[in-house]
C-alpha cells in the first residue's frame, strides 16, 4: 500500500510513467528513484533561479522599467451565474429562489446543478479493484470527508465477523481502515428480496483511490445483532458488487471477540491447507474404488427377463445421447447383448444434466435378494456426532459409479436405449440390491465420523480434532481412490460452501 501511494501521489508524470513501468517495483525501490528525482529536480530551480537573477540584473542596468499600465474598467461579470448559467450576476438571478428538480435544493436549476454533473460521471466508474473512498457534502460549508481502502488484486484471505441485520444472517469484512460502513447494492437487493429496509438520500460523495466518483445509492438504518450486543447503526449502499465492509463508525459501537475472530482466521488457513494436500481427492475424473466389487444375488432358477426400450422425448433425446457417450467414455458402461435388459428412465439433475435411471424394478429388483446391512438411525447418527462444535458433510462424486461390479453381475446391469443395448461395468442407479455401506468401510473406526449412502458427516468435539478427523477421511478416501463432488460438500458453520473460504 506505501509502495502504490508513492506511484499515486506523484504529481511529476514522467517520474510516474517510470515507475509505473518497473515490473519489479518495491517500496524502497520507489522511495529511491522518487527521492533522487526531488534531488535533480531541487538543483534544476536552483540554477534557474541564478540564472533569473543575472538576467534581471542586467535588464535593470540596460533598461528604465515601463510605466504602469492602468486596468480597463469591468463591464459586467467574468464568471457566468452558478444558479442558471446565464452572464449576469448571481444577485440578480431570477432563480435564486428557485428549487433544483435533481437534488431538491434552493438557489438553482437543475441545468447547472452540480450534484447532477458529479453523479453522471460517477456512473461510469461504479465499480473499482482499489479504491479509496472520500466521503463530503454536497456544499462546501459543511464538508465531512471519510476514507475506506479496498484492494481485490492479491490479497490475503478476508478477516470476516458474522452479524444478523434487521434479524437477517449476513458476513461483513472487517476494515479499519474504512471511516465508514458499506454494502453493495447487489448484496442489498439479495439481503432482502422483499422488504427492503428503505434508502435515505445522503449527501456522501465516494471517490476512488485515483480520485473518481462512485454511485451512492443512499443510506439505511439496520438493526445490527452481534453476539449479545445490539445496536441501531447507519449503513451505506453502494454501486457494485463489493464486498460488505464493516468500518471504524460500527466497531465504535461494537466490540467485537477478537479472540474467536483470529482463531478462525487460524482454523481457516488450516483447513486450506489441508484442501491443497488432498486436491487429489476432488478431481473431476471418476473415481474407482479399490475394493471388492459388488455382487447382485439372484436365484439362479428365476428366468432372464428382457424389455424393449421405451420412447425418449424429442426435448430430452440430445441430453440423453450426451450422458450415453459420457458414460461410454469413461467405460462406465458398454455395448454388449444380455438375455437381461431394463429400460432407461431420464431423470432431470438441478443443474438441467441426466441421470440415466435404469427401470430394473420390471427385471432384477423383482428377483434379486435385498441387501442386509442396515442403514443407520436418526438416533445413531445423533449420538455418534453428539458434542460436535462444527459439522463437514462430504459428497461422494457419481457414488454408486465409482464402484465396479463383477463379471455375472454385469449382465444383469443391461439397459436398452433408443441407441442399443449397454451393459454396466459399474454399479448403476436403480438397483434395489445394491450395497449401502460402499463408503463406510474406508472410514471405519473413525470417531465423530458417520456414512449414510453418498454422503459421509464429519465433526469433532473441537476445531482441532474436527480438523484432524476430516483430514484422516480425506487421506484414506484419496487412497481408496474415492472422488468426492467439491460443490456439494459443506460446513454447518456456514451458509457458503466450506471450499470458497
Amino acid at each position: 500500500m506505501l509502495r502504490d501511494r508513492i506511484v499515486c501521489g506523484c504529481r511529476d508524470k514522467k517520474l510516474q510513467y517510470k515507475l509505473l513501468a518497473d515490473p519489479a517495483l518495491t517500496f524502497d525501490s520507489a522511495l529511491a528513484v522518487a527521492k533522487a528525482s526531488e534531488l535533480a529536480d531541487r538543483g534544476t530551480r536552483n540554477f534557474s533561479g541564478q540564472d533569473a537573477s543575472v538576467n534581471r540584473l542586467l535588464d535593470n542596468r540596460q533598461r528604465k522599467p515601463p510605466p504602469p499600465r492602468e486596468k480597463p474598467p469591468s463591464i459586467g461579470p467574468t464568471q457566468p451565474c452558478f444558479r442558471c448559467g446565464a452572464a449576469h450576476p448571481a444577485t440578480t438571478c431570477k432563480f435564486r429562489t428557485s428549487t433544483c428538480h435533481y437534488c431538491k435544493k434552493q438557489g438553482h436549476i437543475s441545468k447547472v446543478c452540480r450534484k447532477r454533473t458529479r453523479d453522471s460521471k460517477a456512473d461510469k466508474t461504479a465499480s473499482r479493484s482499489t479504491n479509496q473512498l472520500t466521503g463530503s457534502d454536497d456544499e462546501e460549508e459543511d464538508t465531512d470527508e471519510y476514507r475506506l481502502f479496498y484492494s481485490s488484486a492479491g490479497r490475503t484471505q478476508p478477516i470476516t465477523v458474522p452479524v444478523t441485520l434487521n434479524g437477517l444472517d449476513t458476513t461483513m469484512e472487517i476494515d479499519t481502515g474504512a471511516a465508514l460502513s458499506v454494502m453493495n447494492e447487489h448484496t442489498y437487493r439479495l439481503l432482502w428480496p422483499k422488504r427492503k429496509p428503505p434508502l435515505k438520500p445522503t449527501s456522501i460523495r465516494l471517490k476512488t483511490y485515483t480520485g473518481e466518483h462512485i454511485v451512492v445509492k443512499g443510506i439505511i438504518r439496520v438493526h445490527v445483532l452481534y453476539q449479545a450486543q445490539q445496536a441501531e447503526l447507519d449503513l451505506l449502499v453502494v454501486a457494485g458488487k463489493g464486498p460488505s465492509l464493516l468500518g471504524r463508525d460500527w466497531l465504535e459501537n461494537l466490540r467485537l471477540d477478537w479472540h474467536s475472530i483470529k482463531y478462525s482466521t487460524i482454523v481457516a488457513d488450516d483447513l486450506q491447507e489441508i484442501l491443497d494436500k488432498h486436491s487429489t481427492v476432488f478431481g473431476k475424473d471418476l473415481g474407482h474404488i479399490k475394493d471388492a466389487p459388488a455382487t447382485i444375488h439372484i436365484d439362479p432358477a428365476h428366468k432372464p427377463r428382457f424389455c424393449k426400450a421405451r420412447p425418449v422425448p424429442y426435448s430430452r433425446r440430445s441430453k440423453v445421447e450426451k450422458e450415453i457417450s459420457r458414460l461410454e467414455e469413461q467405460g462406465v458402461i458398454e455395448p454388449e447383448f444380455s438375455d437381461w435388459a431394463a429400460p432407461v428412465v431420464p431423470v432431470v439433475k438441478k443443474d438441467g444434466s441426466i441421470r440415466l435411471c435404469g427401470d430394473y424394478k420390471v427385471t432384477v429388483n423383482t428377483v434379486a435378494k435385498p441387501d442386509t446391512y442396515p442403514l443407520p438411525r436418526i438416533e445413531d447418527i445423533f449420538a455418534s456426532l453428539a458434542n460436535g462444535k462444527s459439522f463437514t458433510k462430504l459428497d461422494l462424486a457419481h457414488a454408486y459409479q465409482q464402484i465396479s461390479l463383477t463379471e455375472e453381475s454385469k449382465v444383469l446391469m443391461t439397459v436398452n436405449t433408443h441407441k442399443g443395448l449397454f451393459r454396466y461395468n459399474r454399479l448403476p442407479f436403480g438397483v434395489s440390491a445394491a450395497p449401502s455401506n460402499h463408503g463406510e468401510p474406508h472410514v471405519q473406526g473413525l470417531p465423530h465420523v458417520v456414512v449414510y449412502i453418498d454422503d459421509i458427516l464429519v465433526t469433532g468435539s473441537t476445531e482441532e480434532e474436527h480438523l484432524r478427523t476430516l483430514e484422516e477421511v480425506l487421506d484414506r478416501l484419496e487412497k481408496a481412490g474415492a472422488r468426492l463432488k467439491r460443490e456439494k460438500c459443506r460446513n454447518a458453520d456456514s451458509c457458503f460452501p466450506w471450499w470458497s473460504t
